[in-house]
């Protein structure tokens, strides 16, 4: 139920976001995502990855085509780590997601006022 809240809230804020739930024996739990700087269209500037709750791990990459900067940030209960991408780059980090946060949000700025977002929460 909480899943399909958050897709609702990210589809509601005009972004493309691609989530799903993997789980069996042999897969780990985990959420998958990606933000678009500009809505159905991740040409400019986007962020892609996945949060595996298994092994408490996010891993993430970031590209940036058209602004001067966009920073990504992802914050859980325990910590916030920001990523800092310039024209033209790229960016591939991993972040350790503490057992006891209940969620992790991505925040994706190309600009100080036109952020998106999305929070995965813990299964």
């Amino acid at each position: 139920m909480a899943r399909a809240r958050n897709l609702a809230v990210a589809a509601a804020a005009g972004m493309t976001i691609s989530a799903g739930l993997l789980a069996s024996p042999a897969q780990a739990a985990t959420d998958s995502f990606t933000l678009c700087a500009y809505p159905l269209n991740c040409s400019a500037a986007s962020v892609s990855g996945s949060v595996n709750w298994d092994t408490n791990v996010l891993s993430a990459t970031a590209v940036n085509n058209s602004y001067s900067s966009v920073t990504v940030t992802v914050t859980r209960a325990s910590t916030t780590t920001r990523v800092t991408v310039l024209r033209g780059g790229r960016s591939t980090f991993t972040g350790a997601i503490a057992a006891t946060d209940p969620s992790v949000q991505v925040r994706l700025c190309p600009a100080a006022t036109t952020c998106t977002s999305v929070t995965l929460t813990r299964h």
